[in-house]
């Protein structure tokens, strides 16, 4: 006697749906590329913004490191931390201080 497999029930209100493989990949990418601007812009204007402490250590310590290898890791770090926190409002904030530089 074969016994069938029932599907779990799923809940009546689906929250978001998942977000596919590129989607995360886009978005990853997107944070380290954002991190990399943040550890090109002058550090007065890094510290008007409202980053966290660890974040704007992480970019101090980013500018000093010459080794190609050493600098691609700590921007990696730096996408890492910044997926902990609200990476859009560091965007905004990124973006308005651009506009007032140019």
């Amino acid at each position: 006697m074969s016994r069938k497999r029932i599907a779990p029930a799923l809940p009546e209100t689906d929250p978001a749906p998942e977000r596919s493989r590129s989607q995360k990949k886009r978005e990853s990418t997107a944070i380290q590329e954002l991190g990399e601007a943040l550890a090109h812009e002058a550090l007065p204007v890094l510290k008007t913004m409202d980053l966290p402490p660890v974040l704007l250590a992480a970019i101090t310590e980013c500018r000093a490191i010459r080794s190609r290898e050493a600098r691609r890791r700590q921007l990696q770090y730096i996408g890492r931390l910044m997926r902990g926190c609200d990476w859009r409002a560091i965007a905004d904030q990124l973006r308005i201080s651009s506009n007032r530089i140019a």
